[in-house]
């Protein structure tokens, strides 16, 4: 690939003017900017050096036709809407030191059917797999401390969910619009689940697309851990592994 197709300043490749659909971002990039490839209907795939330590806002945001991306084991961070808009995205290696996905970052990536989450993660941010409506199953890894409102909303083929940690704090409408019969698997005891999600009152927050807070009435029962919309049927079952017992949520 030729390196004149890329546009790099410092180190950063702020843009890209080629016409490859297989991307390899050179060696010598460290950062990728912000938008740098945002609305490139081209490309279909996207490999990146372990060189590679930040990578700016909504940099792949848009790419309908990428489906397959190989993360830098450098990144610790996947930034806000970073894969947003990615409908054809089915193949995604994270990287091994991740710590941080934040919010809307894989909004709308509607053929995400699998993703695999480092040990490592502790935050993720509001509606970060929103829209996910091919996923069907996710394990919520060791080492979680927060997963933020609407994390998994309109994830409609969701059937799965596995919780490796026993405590972190959990945001509202978690499941909104999701599938109504989800399985949950967690690590912990019933009396740990319970006392999680009823732990503090929560007020939900609802971002647009462009990640400003919107308006919402405030919910003072934090049993919306699941759905806000309280007419909705749902049955949501948990299986609590520490004392073996089954928790049932739900409004028929």
């Amino acid at each position: 690939m030729d390196k004149k197709d890329f546009i790099i300043e410092n180190g950063v490749l702020t843009g890209y003017i080629g016409k490859s659909e297989h991307i390899d971002i050179p060696e010598e990039v460290t950062a990728i900017g912000e938008f740098a490839f945002e609305g490139n209907n081209r490309i279909r795939s996207v490999a990146m050096p372990n060189s590679v330590l930040k990578i700016g806002m909504a940099a792949f945001a848009r790419c309908k036709k990428l489906r397959r991306v190989v993360l830098s084991d450098g990144l610790t961070v996947i930034e806000t809407h970073l894969f947003s808009g990615c409908e054809k995205l089915t193949d995604l290696v994270l990287p091994k030191n991740l710590k941080k996905i934040k919010r809307l970052a894989f909004y709308n990536c509607e053929n995400l059917s699998k993703i695999d989450l480092p040990d490592g993660v502790s935050i993720i941010g509001a509606d970060a797999f929103r829209g996910c409506s091919s996923l069907e199953s996710i394990e919520l890894p060791k080492g979680l401390k927060t997963i933020g409102d609407r994390a998994l909303a309109f994830c409609t083929n969701l059937q799965e969910v596995t919780i490796s940690e026993e405590y972190f704090d959990m945001g509202c409408e978690l499941f909104y619009e999701a599938r109504s019969d989800i399985q949950i698997e967690y690590s912990g005891a019933s009396d740990d689940f319970v006392n999680m999600i009823f732990s503090k009152e929560r007020i939900p927050r609802t971002w647009d697309t462009m990640g400003n807070i919107m308006p919402h009435e405030a919910v003072t029962k934090s049993c919306y851990w699941y759905y806000y919309d309280s007419e909705k049927d749902f049955c949501i079952d948990v299986l609590c592994k520490k004392d073996n017992k089954h928790l049932s949520f739900q409004n028929k």
